[in-house]
C-alpha cells in the first residue's frame, strides 16, 4: 500500500494548516487495499465561510504522467473541494455524502487507470451525462487550481524536493463539459467570468447557472441518446493529459486516438462506421490532425469528417475543423462552402468567421471578408489573430501568406522573422499544399506526358514507360504543392531518367535490378526503387543533394517506410 513517510505527513498537514486553514477533525479511511486516502476538513470560518475537504494519501503514489511533462514535477497530486456552510458531513445519504465519495474515487482513479490527472483534466459521471447525485444536474468534474486560497496553496515541496499539487474539484453541467471540451479550459472559464449574474464556483452550489445551457445537447439529431459514449472519461483524460500550459503532443495524442479506435472496433464495443459518424471523436481526431499541420494529416482529418457531418448541426468548431482540413488539401472551394456554413450553423463561434475571412479574401470578397473580421472582433476583441488577418487584407497578401503564421504572437513574430529553422521550413511545405498554380502544374505534368494521373490520394502518380519498362512513379504532395516544385531540379531528374543514367542498377554481389518506382518527396529527396520480377528484396537508391545512399529492402520494409 502507498504511504507518505511520517515526514512528509508533517510537511503536508503543516501546508494544509497554513494555507487552507486548520482541521479538527479527519474523516479516516480504514480499509483500503492500494491507498490509504484520508480527508481532512476545515470548518467554515469568518473569512471562509464554507467548509473545505483536503485529500491526503493521494501524492503518496505516483501518476503516470507522460515523460514529455516530467520537468513539471506532476506525479504527486491532492484533490480539494468546497461545501457551503450548511452542508451535512455527517449524512451517510447519497445527495450529501457524494463530494467526499468523488474525492476518493478520483485519488485512485489514475492508479487504476495507469494515467494522470492534472489541471484542466475533466471526468464524467458513468453513464455519461448522469448527474452526479439526486439533488444535482451537475455530471462531470473538472480540476482546476485551488480558488478562493493564496497561490501558494497550489503545491507543497517535500524534503525530498519533490512537489504535491493541490487541485480544485470544480463539478460541471454536461453542456459545459461539452464546451470545455470543444473550446479549451480558459475559454470556459471566460464564460464563467463574463456570467451576467454573479457565479461563484466556490462553494460548491448544487443549483448554479449553467453558462452553457442549451449549448451541448443542440448537435445533430436523437439517434443516440442513451448510447454510451464511445470515448470513455478515461480516454479524454488521457488525451488532455498530452498537452498542457500551451504545449502539446500531437503525436502521441493520434496515436492514443487511433489505438482507442481500433481497439473498440476489434473489442466490438462499436463499429467502424459508428466511430466515424462520432462528433466527439471527430472534434478530437481532426483538433490532432490539423495542430500536426502537414498535408499527410490534413488529408487524414479531410477523410475522416463526413461520416459525422449529420450529428454537426449547431457545432461551430466541427465545420471550422473540416473547413481548415480542406483548405490545406487545396479543396477551397469545398472549404468556403463549409466555412460559410460554420458560421450559420453557430454564429457565436468566433473562430468561425476568422477561417471565412481568409477564404472570402482569397476568392476576390474583400468587403466581406472585412465584415467577417468585424464580427469576430466583437466576440473576442483584440485578438491578435483577427488583427493580423485584417490588416494582411488591407495588404492584398495571399491565402498561403495568411495562413503563415502561429496563434501566440511571440512565436509568430519568430517565425515571420525567420528564426524558427526547420519548424519554418514545415510550416512553410503545409501552407505549400493550399493554392495550386494550374499553369506550374501542366508544365510540370508536361515533362512526363502522363495517361493516367491521379492525383491527391493523397498523393500524386502515374505510370510511365522508361526504356521499355513500366515505371512508377509518385509525387508525395498533392498538386498544389507540385505546382510550386522547383521546376529545373524536376526537369534535371526527367533527363536522367531518359538517357539512361537511372533505369538500372547493379548490386554488390553482381545482380542487376531495375527500377519499378520513383518517389519525388517534398524536401528535395528523390527515391529510385530497384527490383527484380519474382525477387522478394529491393534496392533504394536516395538521391539527396547530391549524395546518394544504398540500402536494401524487403517490399514490406520498403512500403512501410514509404508511409
Amino acid at each position: 500500500m502507498k504511504r507518505y513517510s511520517e515526514k512528509e505527513l508533517q510537511i503536508l498537514e503543516r501546508h494544509i494548516r497554513e494555507h487552507f486553514g486548520a482541521f479538527d477533525r479527519v474523516l479516516h479511511e480504514f480499509s483500503s487495499e492500494d491507498l490509504h486516502v484520508d480527508i481532512y476538513v476545515i470548518n467554515p470560518t469568518v473569512e471562509r465561510n464554507f467548509y473545505t475537504l483536503v485529500t491526503l494519501g493521494m501524492g503518496a503514489g505516483r501518476m503516470n504522467v507522460p515523460e514529455e511533462y516530467a520537468e513539471y514535477d506532476l506525479e504527486r497530486a491532492e484533490l480539494v473541494i468546497s461545501l457551503p456552510a450548511d452542508w451535512d458531513l455527517e449524512s451517510e445519504e447519497e445527495r450529501w455524502s457524494w463530494p467526499a465519495d468523488w474525492l476518493k474515487f478520483l485519488a485512485r482513479l489514475p492508479f487504476q487507470e495507469e494515467s494522470w490527472l492534472g489541471w484542466g483534466h475533466t471526468v464524467d459521471n458513468v453513464p455519461e451525462g448522469s448527474p452526479l447525485a439526486e439533488n444535482t444536474e451537475l455530471s462531470s468534474v473538472l480540476l482546476l487550481s485551488p480558488g478562493g486560497f493564496e497561490p501558494e496553496a497550489a503545491v507543497c515541496i517535500l524534503p525530498d524536493e519533490s512537489e504535491v499539487n493541490f487541485y480544485s474539484i470544480i463539478p460541471l453541467y454536461e453542456e459545459e463539459r461539452d464546451y470545455k471540451l470543444r473550446h479549451g479550459t480558459d475559454a470556459l472559464l471566460e464564460l464563467f467570468s463574463q456570467a451576467e449574474e454573479e457565479l461563484e464556483l466556490i462553494p460548491l452550489d448544487v443549483n448554479r447557472k449553467n453558462v452553457c445551457a442549451g449549448e451541448g445537447k443542440t448537435y445533430g439529431s436523437d439517434d443516440g441518446v442513451g448510447r454510451e459514449a464511445l470515448l470513455r472519461a478515461s480516454d479524454i483524460a488521457k488525451l488532455e493529459s498530452y498537452e498542457m500550459d500551451g504545449e502539446a503532443y500531437f503525436g502521441r495524442m493520434f496515436e492514443y486516438l487511433e489505438n482507442v479506435i481500433s481497439d473498440g472496433v476489434e473489442s466490438g464495443r462499436f463499429t467502424e462506421e459508428e466511430a466515424r459518424e462520432d462528433l466527439e471523436i471527430a472534434l478530437w481526431y481532426s483538433y490532432i490532425c490539423n495542430n500536426l499541420d502537414d498535408y499527410e494529416h490534413y488529408y487524414l482529418a479531410a477523410q475522416w469528417m463526413p461520416a459525422s457531418e449529420k450529428n454537426a448541426a449547431g457545432c461551430g468548431t466541427w465545420y471550422y475543423r473540416y473547413s481548415c482540413a480542406l483548405m490545406y488539401c487545396g479543396r477551397l472551394d469545398e472549404a468556403l462552402w463549409y466555412a460559410k456554413m460554420g458560421v450559420q450553423e453557430e454564429p457565436e463561434y468566433a473562430w468561425g468567421y476568422l477561417q471565412l475571412g481568409k477564404l472570402l479574401c482569397h476568392f476576390g470578397d474583400k468587403d466581406g471578408a472585412l465584415q467577417a473580421v468585424e464580427k469576430g472582433l466583437l466576440l473576442e476583441p483584440d485578438d491578435y489573430e483577427f488583427l493580423t488577418l485584417r490588416r494582411e487584407i488591407g495588404e492584398g497578401r495571399s491565402l498561403p501568406e495568411m495562413e503563415y503564421h502561429y496563434i501566440d504572437p511571440e512565436h509568430d513574430r519568430k517565425l515571420q522573422e525567420g528564426l524558427l529553422g526547420e519548424e519554418g521550413v514545415d510550416k512553410q511545405r503545409a501552407v505549400s499544399g493550399i493554392v495550386c498554380d494550374r499553369q506550374g502544374l501542366e508544365r510540370i505534368k508536361a515533362l512526363f506526358a502522363p495517361t493516367d494521373w491521379e492525383a491527391d490520394l493523397p498523393y500524386c502518380t502515374f505510370t510511365m514507360e522508361v526504356h521499355g519498362r513500366k515505371v512508377e512513379f509518385g509525387f508525395c504532395m498533392n498538386e498544389a504543392a507540385l505546382s510550386g516544385m522547383d521546376y529545373d531540379f524536376v526537369s534535371s531528374c526527367r533527363d536522367k531518367l531518359t538517357d539512361g543514367r537511372w533505369p538500372a542498377c547493379r548490386t554488390e554481389d553482381g545482380r542487376t535490378l531495375f527500377m519499378t518506382h520513383v518517389i519525388f518527396r517534398f524536401d528535395g529527396r528523390v527515391d529510385l526503387i530497384y527490383g527484380q520480377e519474382g525477387e522478394p528484396d529491393y534496392l533504394r537508391v536516395r538521391m539527396e543533394q547530391g549524395d546518394e545512399t544504398r540500402e536494401e529492402l524487403s517490399w514490406e520494409n520498403l512500403t512501410s517506410r514509404r508511409k
